[in-house]
Formats: structure tokens, C-alpha cells, sequence
């Protein structure tokens, strides 16, 4: 299968840090099938690493979109969230990774994370409002 190629391609340029590379290779494998949710996934990886985040959660939702149960897209979504100091939608995502997983021992660890800076910033707002 062709997007099969053209997927492992990306992930070999992916692993040699030629991301822009990379991303051309996962665009042509979703152009022949847009359905392939673990490519959209390692599309958003490359953005991720490229710091590209709203470009990176916007293929991570294209992969949960068609897999639901792809834990690296959520977990990865909730990292970038929580980057973003979007809190909320970090732990929402962490919370979809433990549902799938519950023994994911990071899931839990990041949405602790994320529940600490969520609780943090509540705490300065109120202390400057």
C-alpha cells in the first residue's frame, strides 16, 4: 500500500530530525488515505516537536477523530494544553487517557500536573483580584 510507504517514510525522517521532510511524507500518505488516524497522529508529533502546537492538536483531533482510543494523540494533547496553560482541556485529555488506560502511570502524573498549575493560577488571580 502506498501510504503505508509513504508513512514509514515520515517516520524515518521523523527519527532523522528532517520534520519539515517528515510532515510532506504524512501529508501524502493521509492525501491517498485520510482515514489513517496513527499518521495523522505522527503528523502531530512532528508539529509537536516543531512547536507548532495549534497545528499539532489539530491532527491530534484528526486522529481521535477516527481513533477514539489512540492514547499517544490524547496524551499528547493534554501536554500541549498544558503548555498552553489551557488547564482544563489538559486534563480533559488526561482524563480520556486514563479511561482507556487506567494503569497509565504517566496519564495520571500529567493530570496531576495540570490539576497543580490549574490550582496555581486560580490561587494568583484571587490573591491579585
Amino acid at each position: 500500500m502506498e501510504e503505508s510507504a509513504w508513512n514509514n517514510k515520515g517516520e524515518a525522517l521523523k527519527k532523522l530530525s528532517k520534520y519539515e521532510e517528515a510532515i510532506k511524507a504524512y501529508d501524502k500518505a493521509i492525501e491517498i488515505d485520510p482515514q489513517l488516524a496513527k499518521t495523522w497522529s505522527n503528523k502531530g508529533d512532528v508539529l509537536f516537536s516543531l512547536s507548532k502546537y495549534d497545528e499539532a492538536i489539530l491532527a491530534y483531533d484528526n486522529a481521535t477523530e477516527i481513533d477514539p482510543q489512540l492514547v499517544v494523540a490524547w496524551n499528547n494533547k493534554g501536554t500541549i494544553f498544558g503548555l498552553q496553560g489551557k488547564y482544563e482541556e489538559s486534563i480533559k485529555s488526561f482524563d480520556k487517557v486514563i479511561q482507556l488506560m487506567p494503569d497509565n502511570a504517566v496519564a495520571w502524573n500529567n493530570k496531576g500536573v495540570a490539576l497543580t498549575w490549574s490550582h496555581y493560577r486560580r490561587q494568583c488571580s484571587l490573591r491579585q483580584g
